[in-house]
């Protein structure tokens, strides 16, 4: 708390917490307010209480390549900012409700999200997950992804395999799981000075039915591909109208059987790189849809 009519040097942020570096001051505690970096002076004209502000690190630089990465950016973090080596990694990043803006900047990530399960007789496979996700308790709220390094890259995860047929009389397999989102959130703005490019998962397969000729059973459909860019309102505002932001729906998982013996079933549609219902704009004619 400082006093009115003070004027003010703003200190350092004292002791460091692990995996955080200090981002300044603000006038308010979710980081919406006036944010002071350190050293500068600041004339107080009423009693006020200055908020420490954190950002996140998560370096994924020589991390396994073979297991999923998960992290969570919690509530009381305005930016969070990952590290990665262009090496290709599953990555999760999960962020928690909240109510205040967030920040995520990207720095040379490559990365994949958590495959969907596969499913277990009579049951449709799970669908992959986003890489980095908002999820429903955040809608409102922005988020602002910041491409910078050489290139980052994101692909939703693949849809789980179909289940088998839970008869063994001639019953259809399973539909696969359908292929996550790069990104999944409601309000979104990507800048910076790196291209990104942003890819639906893959749909999943689908399951193995029993084509009796009895009871003209069929194997599963395959699940549909993912969106690219799941989200409600879409801004895009690159530094230049080089730097692309390549939206890439996902492919359809593969159905099974063989159409000579009239088993065969359909694979699954092809994404969007966009929810068709969203709202749009292309501030700096960044934007390739494939």
């Amino acid at each position: 708390m400082v006093n009115a009519d003070s004027i003010i040097t703003l200190p350092n942020q004292g002791t460091l917490v692990s995996d955080y570096s200090f981002g300044g001051w603000n006038t308010e505690a979710d980081g919406t307010g006036t944010l002071y970096i350190v050293g500068a002076e600041y004339t107080v004209n009423k009693s006020t209480t200055l908020y420490a502000q954190w950002i996140l690190k998560i370096d994924i630089r020589g991390r396994s390549s073979t297991s999923l990465i998960e992290e969570t950016i919690p509530n009381n973090v305005n930016m969070a900012i990952i590290t990665g080596d262009l090496n290709t990694y599953d990555l999760e990043v999960i962020v928690a409700q909240r109510g205040s803006p967030l920040t995520i900047e990207l720095n040379n990530v490559r990365a994949n999200g958590r495959n969907g399960t596969n499913g277990a007789q009579g049951y449709v496979g799970g669908g992959g997950r986003p890489v980095i996700s908002m999820g429903s308790n955040n809608n409102g709220v922005p988020l602002t992804i910041i491409s910078k390094g050489s290139l980052n890259s994101l692909t939703g995860g693949i849809g789980g395999k179909g289940g088998k047929t839970n008869t063994n009389t001639g019953g259809n397999g399973w539909r696969g799981g359908t292929g996550g989102a790069a990104i999944m959130a409601d309000r979104i703005t990507i800048k910076g000075s790196a291209g990104i490019s942003l890819t639906g998962g893959r749909g999943g397969e689908g399951g193995e039915g029993n084509p009796s000729p009895l009871f003209g059973g069929r194997h599963g459909h395959g699940g549909h591909g993912g969106t690219a860019l799941d989200a409600n309102d879409i801004t895009i505002d690159m530094d230049s109208s080089s730097i692309k932001v390549r939206l890439i729906a996902g492919e359809g998982g593969l159905g099974r059987g063989n159409s000579d013996n009239n088993n065969k079933s359909d694979s699954g549609n092809k994404g969007l790189p966009y929810p068709a219902s969203s709202s749009r704009q292309d501030l700096s004619g960044s934007m390739i849809i494939n």
